[in-house]
C-alpha cells in the first residue's frame, strides 16, 4: 500500500486486509480541530481506565 504524508513524500506500508478492515471500522472520525481531537483522546483514556478498573 502506498500513501502520502503531509508533505510531498510517498510511503509504503505492509499490512493485511484484516488489519485494514479493523482500522476502518474502529478508528474514530477525525475531529478536524485540536480541541475535538483532545476531547476524543481524553474520552478514550477514561474508557480505558474504566476497563482497567482504575
Amino acid at each position: 500500500m502506498y500513501y502520502g504524508g503531509s508533505d510531498t513524500r510517498c510511503y509504503a506500508a505492509r499490512t493485511t486486509v484484516a488489519q485494514l478492515v479493523d482500522w476502518c471500522l474502529n478508528t474514530p472520525e477525525d475531529g478536524l480541530t485540536t480541541r475535538k481531537c483532545v476531547d476524543q483522546r481524553l474520552a478514550l483514556i477514561r474508557a480505558n481506565k474504566k476497563l482497567l478498573g482504575k
